[in-house]
């Protein structure tokens, strides 16, 4: 399953709190999550997932002014936000939107963050999978592995 959350990705922050001491989410960041929940609830129409699954996000963040015109194609994002707060934002969006019953479902993620191609708008774009596919590929290339490496040994 493909799902995409248009517009600048947010890392979710630290809570503030007002010198009453009530705490609250600044509001870049609640705007951002109201608008990707209604994307994704757009998207997604299906019973939440409660199966384990596997991830493939990526993070296409906006193209500055002073990156060169040569520069055509997506670039990695070394800078911040952090990964970790960015997937954080992601996954409540996910759980808040109806598309996973809870964040604990998801076994395993692969993320990337990337500045945008010349052309590309920032976007989030999210790839949800069955874990047990993705887990017995693995384990099949890793049993190929094994097995050319006992041929080897053999020869020595």
């Amino acid at each position: 399953m493909r799902l995409y959350i248009e517009g600048q990705p947010i890392a979710a922050p630290r809570p503030r709190v007002t010198r009453a001491g009530r705490a609250y989410m600044p509001k870049t960041y609640t705007q951002y999550k109201k608008s990707a929940i209604t994307q994704l609830r757009y998207q997604y129409k299906d019973d939440p997932l409660d199966k384990p699954v596997y991830m493939y996000v990526e993070f296409i963040f906006k193209r500055l002014a002073k990156t060169p015109k040569r520069q055509k194609d997506r670039v990695f994002k070394i800078k911040k936000p952090d990964i970790d707060n960015c997937l954080k934002s992601t996954l409540d969006s996910l759980v808040d939107a109806g598309v996973l019953l809870d964040d604990n479902i998801v076994v395993s993620i692969n993320a990337v963050k990337y500045i945008a191609a010349i052309d590309e708008p920032p976007h989030v774009t999210i790839y949800i999978g069955d874990v047990n596919e993705v887990h017995e590929s693995k384990s099949q290339k890793k049993e190929d592995y094994e097995k050319e490496e006992a041929k080897h040994e053999s020869l020595r």
